[in-house]
């Protein structure tokens, strides 16, 4: 009896020793191809992401959508969940431009922004903010 608790015993040993020295099935490249994919995806939304604020931006002094004569045209022009955009807006006079913007930024960001299609968005919690109004005939806040 005690010579097959030692040969029990070394079998235990050698398969501990078996098992810790020989390299395991599931290969981790392809959990550090994912995270690499994932990365250089969230890298090429960023750059997708940078080009919409460029035509954005581009557009609104293309538009001088700013320019203002009264409070009550100012208003946010909401990027929010555009090309990666979580929260977001822009100030521009909503009352003339604001359909055209809304209308470039959505078929820009459809036509332009296919690496963030698969982006998360989280919760937007922007906070209250004071409504824009038109200084020195520039909508700001």
């Amino acid at each position: 009896m005690l010579f097959t608790r030692m040969i029990s015993c070394t079998l235990v040993f050698l398969y501990a020793i078996v098992a810790c020295n020989f390299p395991k099935t599931n290969d981790t490249t392809e959990i550090e191809e994912e995270v690499l994919d994932t990365a250089a995806q969230a890298a090429a939304c960023h750059e997708d992401r940078s080009l919409f604020y460029g035509f954005i931006n581009n557009l609104a002094t293309e538009l001088n959508a700013t320019a203002c004569t009264s409070d009550d045209e100012c208003d946010y022009l909401s990027l929010k969940k555009k090309c990666g955009i979580s929260c977001g807006s822009y100030i521009i006079n909503y009352e003339l431009h604001g359909a055209t913007m809304n209308t470039a930024a959505r078929e820009y960001a459809e036509e332009n922004c296919d690496q963030c299609e698969e982006y998360l968005y989280e919760p937007c919690m922007e906070p209250e903010q004071e409504p824009p109004s038109c200084v020195e005939n520039t909508c700001r806040l």
